[in-house]
Parts: C-alpha cells; structure tokens; sequence
C-alpha cells in the first residue's frame, strides 16, 4: 500500500473480505395474470400487494405479499415469477387461480325445518370464495340442531356444483330429517294432571231435617228452622239398629213398632 508523507499507511486502503453490496432493483412491470376463470377483480390483487411499479423489489417482499394474497381466502394457488432486466430492473408476472365463489345456497328434503332458519347455523354465504372445509362444517352443524330439536336420526350430506365457466358453485345440504323422538320429560309434562276427588259428603243435623250437607250449609239455616232442631237426631248405626222391627212370629204375637219421633 502506498505511504503518505508521514510514512503512516494511506487512509483510502480496503478492508480485506469484505462482501461487495448487493445491487437494489427496481420492479418494472407488474402483470397480473388469471389462471382458470377470472372471478375476481385484478384491483383486489393489487390492493393485496406491495410491491408497485418503480418500487423497489426482493425476494422478502415478494415472499410476504404471496402470504398477504392468500389469508384473503380468494385463491387455490399463487405464484410470482421475474424477468430480470439490465439496469436492475425486474418485470413481475403474478399468476393466481381463483377459488370457486357461492352463486346460491340450497336445502332439500327439509319438510319440519324452514330453509331460513337452516342458515342461521352456517358460515357458508353467497357471493363467498367456496371452501369445502367450510362447507363439511356446516353440514355437521345442521345435524346437531337436528338433534338439539328432538331429531335424533336426522342425516346431513352436502354437495357442490361447480361451473368452469363462471368460476361459480352451488352449495347443496340433503337433509333426512327422519322421525321426531319425544323425550320422557316432555311426554310427563304434556299429560293432564288428575283432580282429586271431592269426599263424601257428611250427614249433618238440620233446621228441617236430616240430609247431606256442610256444617257452612247447615250454619246458614234460617233461625225459624232451629226450633225443629231437636225433634231429629244424628242417625248413627246404633239408632238405625233400635229401629229396626222383628218379623211377626206365626204364634200370632204382634210386636208394637215404636212411634217415631222425627
């Protein structure tokens, strides 16, 4: 190395194996390029991007628009390929495959349960990118209101219909609703509780007589019908038995039927 005039080594001298800077490059243009049916807007794409036309470019930005792309849910399959230019400068080609998106959503062989009440039970919406997971999903959620609604042996299958050429599908739920199953609880409720019997009704003393009344009925006799209260008496068995008259014998004896005082 040359020596200054102080005999001191000169300041301009290079440090040995140091790594020479990586050169910056500057996207050029960026294609978007559908592969299958184009059933979203190229707009949505470049709203998910980074990287813009005269940005710069490398290999982490586009790694983390790739990612950004696909938590969106539009896309089967996403890649970016470059075209590298003098000057640093790169052109990109971004090619991605739509998913499928919901044209409509329909029910059969639900008889007991109103389609709109069906699908407050899923996620799966029109107008949505499809996703069979999704859709297995739902299916398991159908059957378990089924079952939380007394029908134990519902039976739930779902289906997709695609269209190639509108990149659209139809989603189909088969039901088998099957019998309703009542449960003992409901069963017991629903049966009519029975009313006691009234009890037999007590034979009491009154005004005017004997008959079958309430001490309240009794109590409400008016007092001209007291007066007569005495002249009957509670029947019991004892007094019926002293009633009683004995047959005549043939001898001819006649035995006196007592006079009756009420």
């Amino acid at each position: 190395m040359p020596r200054g005039p102080t005999g001191g080594a000169g300041s301009n001298c290079a440090v040995a194996g140091a790594a020479p800077p990586q050169p910056v490059y500057k996207a050029g243009t960026v294609t978007i390029r559908f592969v299958g049916t184009a059933n979203v807007n190229e707009q949505v794409v470049r709203a998910n991007m980074q990287i813009k036309e005269g940005g710069d470019v490398d290999d982490t930005i586009i790694d983390r628009d790739i990612r950004t792309l696909y938590k969106t849910g539009l896309f089967e399959f996403i890649e970016i390929k470059r075209e590298i230019l003098p000057n640093n400068v790169v052109n990109l080609v971004v090619e991605v495959t739509p998913k499928y998106r919901v044209l409509a959503i329909r029910y059969e062989g639900n008889k007991k349960v109103k389609s709109t009440r069906l699908q407050k039970e899923i996620q799966t919406k029109t107008n949505a990118a499809l996703d069979e997971r999704l859709v297995k999903e739902d299916a398991e959620k159908i059957r378990d209101y089924y079952q939380k609604t007394g029908y134990n042996q519902a039976q739930v299958t779902s289906s997709i219909e695609r269209n190639a050429s509108t990149g659209f599908g139809t989603v189909i739920f088969t039901i088998r609703e099957g019998n309703k199953v009542k449960s003992a609880t409901s069963a017991s409720s629903a049966t009519p509780t029975s009313r006691p019997r009234r009890s037999a009704s007590k034979w009491t003393r009154n005004g005017g007589g004997c008959f079958p009344g309430s001490p309240a009925r009794a109590a409400s006799r008016t007092t001209s019908s007291r007066t007569t209260s005495t002249r009957c008496a509670t029947i019991t068995a004892k007094t019926v038995t002293s009633m009683l008259i004995s047959r005549p014998r043939r001898s001819g004896t006649i035995i006196p039927r007592p006079a009756s005082s009420c």
